[in-house]
């Protein structure tokens, strides 16, 4: 697939069926998915199933020190398509610090705490 969005460093583009094994082992991995609202997978099959055309999960995915960097190409790209958007909005849970404070880096406001989400 050809790229979305990039440049030396960071590239996004849509999953293919040929990121299934580095998208398995990245959903597989306890300590990846400790700051998400899904628990690990279990199963190449069930990576799979998240690449089936219809499903579009988007995840950035980023080395220490190019989540920054990521996010801002994302917004960028995605702003440039949505037009009339008015608010985009980056649900962090609390105790991911490292998170929150890539999107302070990207210019989000810390707008507090949504109780509701805390259930997740």
């Amino acid at each position: 697939m050809g790229s979305r969005g990039s440049n030396n460093s960071v590239q996004l583009r849509n999953f293919c069926i040929a990121d299934l094994d580095e998208l398995y082992e990245w959903l597989s991995d306890e300590h990846v998915t400790k700051f998400t609202t899904w628990e690990a997978i279990e199963s190449k099959e069930r990576a799979q199933e998240i690449l089936t055309p219809g499903s579009k999960p988007f995840v950035l995915m980023a080395e220490q020190g190019l989540a920054t960097q990521a996010v801002e190409i994302t917004l960028k790209n995605g702003l440039s398509e949505l037009k009339g958007v008015e608010r985009v909005e980056g649900l962090v849970v609390q105790e991911n610090v490292a998170s929150a404070r890539v999107l302070e880096k990207a210019g989000f406001l810390n707008n507090g705490f949504f109780p509701k989400h805390l259930e997740a």
